[in-house]
């Protein structure tokens, strides 16, 4: 199996690689909630993630899979994103905006954004539909080009630093509730 995005899975080998220089700890039973993860940090000294859905994913690669949770776990422990729904919002566009400091505004870093939100924020936004659980890999590739938009204005109005991901991330997360998750193939019209 080959990765959806060969781009994105160095992008993330290489974000996750400055952040952890020292690695990380792989282990079934990782932090579950903020409290738990700020635990572990505290007394270990090492970000723990979790070592479950690594097989069949969007880059093919158990150990990129495993770089990508670090990265992103460690984002929710960094800047306080909450295990919720919006709290994934929050990590994502932090991590939209790290993508684009480091590799630009381009149509390819736009579909790293897209992968990333259709692999976070998708299957929870699927789940609170109602519909049936599939593998990742599954899911991001019958529904990535429904976050192509979201992804390709993230890239276009999102400003450079964190604070701005935070600020753009409160906004857009308020602005799809109302217009309804792309899932389900279709938005709910502003008219």
């Amino acid at each position: 199996m080959t990765p959806m995005n060969q781009a994105f899975n160095d992008a993330t080998n290489c974000i996750a690689a400055r952040i952890f220089p020292l690695g990380f700890d792989v282990c079934r039973a990782a932090p579950n909630t903020m409290a738990e993860l700020e635990t572990a940090l505290n007394i270990h000294g090492r970000m723990a993630i979790w070592d479950g859905e690594r097989e069949d994913t969007c880059f093919a690669d158990t150990e990129t899979w495993r770089q990508f949770r670090a990265w992103h776990d460690w984002v929710h422990y960094r800047y306080d994103c909450a295990f919720s729904l919006p709290g994934e919002h929050k990590a994502l566009h932090i991590q939209a905006g790290q993508l684009m400091r480091l590799f630009g505004r381009g149509e390819d870093v736009a579909e790293m954004i897209a992968l990333m939100f259709c692999n976070i924020v998708g299957p929870l936004e699927a789940a609170e539909e109602g519909l049936p659980k599939v593998s990742g890999r599954e899911f991001c590739e019958a529904h990535v080009g429904d976050w192509r938009t979201y992804a390709a204005e993230i890239v276009a109005k999102q400003g450079p630093t964190d604070v701005d991901a935070i600020a753009f991330s409160a906004d857009a997360y308020e602005m799809r509730r109302r217009l309804g998750p792309p899932v389900l193939g279709h938005q709910k019209s502003t008219t």
